[in-house]
């Protein structure tokens, strides 16, 4: 009934439907592209939390839709100055979780993010940077900016924002001793919490930089026996 009747949703009513799939993990092919196609036609109507909440769903749920993503992408660049944090990292997240190469607009974003990083949750730090690094778009300043504020909030990042930040760093090599030295107490206090993975990639992140932190070692040594 939905997809027969999609001229008459407005594109917040679509966005909610997608979103509201990808939230409860039920993917439903027919639908999604549907929704891709109508949200297409309107893609200027959508401001930036539509944009970055309907990029999410498609991404969350790992359905493919290049044209969509293409015409969304092109809008944000042009909306960035209207983006809050938490919307600009969700589009780039989504980009580089869905493997969609849009450097225009990582270039332009890196400006944004560096404009509002302060007003970055730890969640959003670490998706951004996981995206600039997944996509193997570098990007020096922002990177700079990012573990400046990184390690003000390291406090309140989850084992797998460390883990993921860290990663970050070593997948793009920028080297950041003061974000690493930081890290490695953060790490230390939170290492019963962390899952395999992040234990591995945290430990890789270091050992990328030959950066010596031998209490973090000993620690993740001990952990990962108890596992």
């Amino acid at each position: 009934v939905i997809v027969n009747n999609l001229d008459n949703f407005m594109p917040q009513a679509l966005t909610n439907i997608v979103w509201s799939y990808a939230t409860m993990n039920h993917l439903a092919p027919e639908l999604f592209d549907a929704i891709a196609e109508q949200s297409i036609k309107n893609i200027h109507e959508l401001d930036s939390h539509l944009l970055a909440n309907t990029l999410w769903s498609y991404a969350t749920m790992e359905y493919s839709a290049p044209e969509l993503f293409r015409a969304a992408g092109g809008t944000a660049r042009r909306k960035l100055h209207t983006f809050q944090p938490l919307d600009l990292s969700l589009v780039l997240w989504s980009h580089a979780r869905m493997n969609y190469a849009s450097p225009q607009l990582f270039n332009a974003a890196a400006s944004e993010v560096m404009k509002k990083v302060d007003g970055f949750s730890s969640s959003s730090l670490s998706n951004t940077l996981w995206s600039y690094a997944a996509m193997g778009h570098r990007s020096p300043a922002l990177f700079d900016a990012a573990s400046t504020e990184a390690v003000k909030k390291l406090r309140t990042f989850s084992p797998q924002e460390i883990s993921n930040t860290l990663w970050a760093y070593a997948k793009s090599w920028h080297p950041s001793p003061v974000l690493f030295n930081s890290a490695s107490n953060e790490v230390i206090k939170k290492l019963p919490t962390f899952s395999p993975q992040e234990i591995s990639n945290t430990v890789w992140s270091y050992a990328a930089f030959s950066h010596s932190s031998p209490a973090l070692f000993h620690a993740a040594s001990e952990e990962a026996i108890k596992k």
